[in-house]
């Protein structure tokens, strides 16, 4: 991507796509897409993720409803079909259009995807579901676009294809790559058995001689500190770092621990090395149930968002940093605390960075609209002594500009910000937003 130098700050990175810097100005909200919530909708509806984005400018999701799959276990009741993959797509003379590449929920197919996709350099996405499979314990999938438009999968691997579960059971987490071309994910459950219990696993999938994948458990967590499913960060040394929701300290609102921030360093034997960074709850005020994929910096600093918690009686969620010190401790530092006051949004779901060191993030409540609100997005700006000041971008559900943001945005080549919303629109089942500068 090209950067628009809008300041002297560095590119905070991660595996995800961040785009460029956005100089600051006003900001508007526009609905790419409204998908339809009526019976049978075979476009989708409800996403449950947030987007990829390719080089074209072409948006990519999932969502957990809708779509053509007839597996019974999700076909039933209120909800019809299994969900899809779509693909949202800028149209010659303006406007955007909506196409589905892949209906979950046939076959051995898997089904109920919460993570978002990740794309290659050969255009092929790549995912997670929670369930399905041919053991039912959810799959690794890629999809291929094809001749003629059309789009085919290839399931990489299966859960629960080892005793007891002990490759992991229910992947939730988006997917990452090394340099290598090999995939990192997180399950919410099983595990290997000397772990302790079913808390989850990370995992490592890489490309064999013949084409196919073999799947290597990295790490197991007990059951009182279970993997967090939210996502993996890389640093350039090849360590990862993640988000679980265990810790040690269960008091307050707390049953098995309020979240902690964890590290895996890899080692010449194969083996990777544990090591917790940061526990929440250590002081009442710093956050607890961190809850999304943790953003680099040039500095090795982390930054993250907690859904609950925070300084004073809200306990709405945060904005953190955590900061490497010499010694090997980690110090946080709140960079914003949610406050419920009908203007600042509520329980934030995920962070994007700019090149000059600018946050961006939704909440799934609070601001403007109704009493507890439908939701926010944000900017948080580092100010020269050390604070950071928060703009509102927008305050969802006024109208039909949709409902309840369900993850963090991403950036376009230009600035813009991209999201979803799992309700909302003009039809009622979410949408694909744009704020644009």
């Amino acid at each position: 991507m090209h950067s628009v130098n809008c300041s002297l700050g560095l590119l905070l990175v991660a595996t995800s796509i961040f785009g460029t810097a956005t100089c600051a100005g006003a900001q508007s909200e526009r609905v790419l897409h409204s998908f339809n919530s009526s019976v049978y909708p075979q476009g989708g509806y409800e996403p449950s993720s947030g987007l990829a984005i390719d080089t074209a400018g072409n948006l990519y999701g999932v969502t957990q409803s809708g779509g053509t799959g007839s597996n019974t276990l999700c076909y039933s009741g209120d909800v019809e079909g299994c969900g899809v993959v779509f693909e949202v797509s800028p149209k010659h003379g303006g406007g955007w259009s909506e196409r589905v590449l892949h209906n979950f929920g046939n076959g051995n197919d898997g089904y109920f995807t919460q993570s978002s996709l990740i794309l290659d350099t050969e255009g092929d996405l790549y995912g997670t579901t929670m369930h399905g499979g041919t053991h039912g314990c959810g799959t690794v999938f890629e999809l291929i676009p094809e001749a003629g438009g059309s789009w085919g999968e290839k399931i990489l691997y299966n859960f629960c294809s080892k005793t007891n579960e002990a490759d992991g059971e229910t992947p939730d987490s988006p997917l990452i790559f090394d340099a290598y071309g090999n995939l990192y994910g997180e399950t919410l459950y099983g595990g290997p058995s000397g772990s302790g219990g079913s808390g989850g696993t990370v995992f490592e999938l890489s490309r064999k001689a013949d084409g196919s994948w073999g799947e290597k458990v990295l790490y197991g967590f007990s059951g009182d500190f279970a993997a967090g499913g939210y996502g993996l960060t890389l640093d350039a040394a090849g360590n990862l770092y993640g988000i679980a929701s265990g810790g040690i300290f269960n008091n307050g609102p707390c049953n098995f621990g309020c979240g902690l921030v964890f590290k895996l360093t890899p080692h010449s034997d194969g083996h990777w090395a544990y090591k917790v960074l940061y526990d929440f709850y250590s002081n009442g005020e710093d956050g607890w149930n961190p809850d999304s994929a943790l953003l680099l910096d040039f500095s090795g600093n982390l930054y993250g968002t907690t859904f609950y918690g925070g300084i004073g009686p809200c306990d709405c969620g945060t904005v953190f940093k955590l900061t490497p010190g010499p010694g090997g401790e980690w110090t946080e530092q709140i960079l914003h605390s949610f406050v419920f006051n009908n203007v600042d949004g509520l329980f934030p779901v995920g962070l994007a960075a700019d090149t000059a060191g600018n946050l961006y993030g939704t909440t799934q409540t609070g601001g403007a609209y109704s009493n507890d609100g439908y939701g926010t997005a944000f900017e948080l700006m580092p100010q020269t002594d050390g604070s950071w000041t928060e703009t509102i971008l927008h305050n969802f559900g006024k109208g039909t500009d949709g409902l309840i943001p369900v993850a963090g945005p991403i950036f376009d080549a230009y600035g813009n910000l991209y999201g979803t919303t799992g309700g909302g629109g003009t039809q009622g089942g979410g949408t694909v937003f744009a704020i644009k500068p």
